[in-house]
């Protein structure tokens, strides 16, 4: 949470980009992208099932939680790092987050 909330902070001082990524045939597309810190991934599915999108780091794992067909949510990177984007309910799906400072 204390992640979430320093990135939220972050990109509105940094005035970030926001990227969207689909969630659609059970995968993220694309499938890798490369953003700065402060930037948002907004991931839209666009899949007749839900999904759950969880964030994993060496640092920390977020899971963003439950998301219904049609619905979007938001997910902003304070620092530069990769990690590794996948849905919990559907393993196969991964998108690669490269955070370059």
């Amino acid at each position: 949470m204390r992640l979430l909330l320093a990135a939220l902070l972050f990109a509105a001082q940094a005035g970030a980009t926001e990227v969207a990524i689909d969630q659609k045939k059970m995968k993220f597309q694309p499938d890798k992208v490369a953003i700065h810190p402060g930037d948002t991934l907004v991931f839209q599915n666009s899949d007749p099932v839900n999904h759950n999108i969880q964030v994993v780091s060496d640092d920390d794992t977020i899971d963003v939680g439950l998301q219904h067909p049609g619905q979007t949510v938001k997910q902003s990177f304070a620092k530069a790092g990769s990690f590794e984007v996948r849905c919990t309910v559907h393993p196969e799906m991964l998108l690669s987050v490269t955070v370059k400072p």
